[in-house]
Parts: C-alpha cells; sequence; structure tokens
C-alpha cells in the first residue's frame, strides 16, 4: 500500500479509504486490552496517518512511532 510501490496502479485512487482501513485496523488491534504499550512502524507517507488515527482512539496507551532506517 505504499505510494512507491503502487504509484501508478489501479487502486491508488482509494488511497484514502486505504488510510481509514489503515486506522481501524490499528484500533482493532489495540482494542483487546492485551498490550501496556504500542510500537508502529510506519514504512510510508500513505501508512502514517492511519496508524496515527488509529492509535489517537487509545490515548491512554503509550505509543512510539518509528520509521524505519534509510
Amino acid at each position: 500500500m505504499c505510494d512507491g510501490i503502487t504509484q501508478g496502479r489501479a487502486g491508488m485512487e482509494l488511497s484514502l479509504f486505504s488510510r481509514d482501513v489503515i486506522a481501524m485496523s490499528t484500533a482493532i488491534a489495540l482494542s483487546h486490552d492485551m498490550f501496556d504499550a504500542a510500537v508502529l512502524l510506519g514504512v510510508c507517507d500513505k501508512i502514517v496517518p492511519g496508524l496515527v488515527m488509529g492509535a489517537l482512539s487509545f490515548g491512554h496507551l503509550p505509543v512510539l512511532l518509528a520509521r524505519p532506517a534509510r
């Protein structure tokens, strides 16, 4: 779902929908009350907003947003 991988391919017009799916997936994963904290790995500019939106719905959990070294 990264822009660099899918650029120019069918489905890129759904970028806002994919952010919502990532946000919902993050929120569902965190909703099981199994975690004391979370580390989110944002590998591209499309994934990071979805991760942040999902994590913000659980403001009581400490969250670290990390990006891979380039």
